[in-house]
């Protein structure tokens, strides 16, 4: 990928991860208390669930923005954790920061959702009848478009050997 292009495209990336964050800060500010209250828990023990997908999407969209490795493995893995959709009798997962197209194939057939916002849904003993396995295509799009974009590490693909010059 041109430089340039790749420039764009990694802050293009960023910035839906930091959209996204925001809007999942947004969303667990405001549902936070109405899920203690339907829970019948203290607001405290949510956090916990709660803030870390977000965090780590507003976390990994900043320090992408400003550039650097750490940013870019931070990307990887929110993009890697947006790309599963999986629903079954023991546990239903899936997780968007920013924007969504879910894909997935379950008993009742091919499906797809567009979604425009950040959701995280994790259940432990969700009452889902039969499987439902799928993926994010918008996260695994943007997985492949930051790999492509990212820098190539000079350093691990010189050796000091290829540097030298050798005679018989």
């Amino acid at each position: 990928m041109r430089p340039d292009i790749a420039a764009r495209t990694l802050k293009i990336i960023a910035g839906i991860q930091l959209a996204g964050g925001v809007l999942g800060a947004v969303l667990v500010a405001v549902l936070i208390p109405k899920l203690a209250v339907q829970a019948d828990v203290s607001a405290l023990t949510l956090l916990p669930w709660l803030v870390p997908p977000f965090a780590l999407s507003l976390i990994a969209g900043a320090l992408l923005w400003r550039g650097g490795s750490v940013g870019e493995i931070l990307s990887l893995i929110n993009l890697g954790l947006q790309i599963p959709v999986l629903a079954t009798s023991f546990l239903s997962y899936f997780f968007n920061s920013g924007v969504a197209l879910r894909v997935w194939l379950s008993s009742d057939g091919p499906a797809w959702f567009l979604f425009l916002g950040s959701q995280f849904h994790i259940n432990f003993r969700p009452t889902t009848p039969g499987v439902l396995v799928g993926v994010n295509v918008v996260a695994l799009l943007l997985l492949v478009l930051l790999i492509r974009a990212m820098p190539e590490d000079v350093a691990a693909t010189t050796t000091p050997d290829s540097r030298v010059a050798h005679s018989a």
